[in-house]
């Protein structure tokens, strides 16, 4: 039996075990910034019930994977979110303004806050918005659709770059506090 390990995963264990290696500080208290990271990353699925259920119950996904969540098909629910995540495009979690509430509380709890879990937290969100940025970076116009969904006025691709770029050196930044 071949064992599939997915891109998210894979970059979970390569930035948090980088991460840990930099900080030069190990204990058994790291178990929780990993745990953090792990909810961190995890976070979108929330995002996602929540889109199913409240947001948009009415769209045909939707129908379909509270089906599956009904019937305790909870694979293959999973399996179909995955697959099919580009069709939910307006989730709170994908946007702009959540990026930005992101960033905000992100520098408060890193510097303020001594909570290894909540700082794995922080980090794993970005991690994961930075995953669904590069997977979507050669697809601007995409890429536009879901991070600027919320505004109601016409966003440049020049303004997306600008945008991405800075998410970018803000994420590096944060990581770099963190180590």
């Amino acid at each position: 039996m071949k064992l599939k390990v997915s891109t998210p995963l894979l970059v979970f264990v390569v930035y948090f075990t980088t991460t840990t290696l930099f900080r030069w500080q190990w204990s058994l208290s790291l178990v929780w910034f990993w745990l953090g990271g792990a909810l961190g990353m995890l976070f979108i699925y929330l995002d996602r019930l929540i889109y199913i259920y409240w947001t948009r119950p009415h769209e045909q996904l939707s129908e379909h994977l509270r089906h599956l969540l009904e019937s305790k098909r909870f694979r293959e629910a999973l399996t179909l979110i995955d697959q099919r995540q580009a069709e939910q495009r307006q989730l709170v979690s994908k946007s702009v303004l959540f990026m930005a509430a992101w960033a905000a509380a992100s520098l408060f709890i890193i510097t303020s806050a001594a909570s290894l879990l909540a700082t794995g937290f922080v980090l794993g969100i970005g991690l994961r918005l930075f995953l669904d940025i590069v997977k979507d970076i050669r697809h601007l116009l995409r890429l536009k659709d879901w991070l600027f969904w919320p505004i109601k006025r016409a966003v440049t691709l020049e303004e997306t770059k600008i945008v991405v770029v800075v998410f970018f050196a803000v994420f590096l930044f944060f990581t770099l506090l963190v180590i």
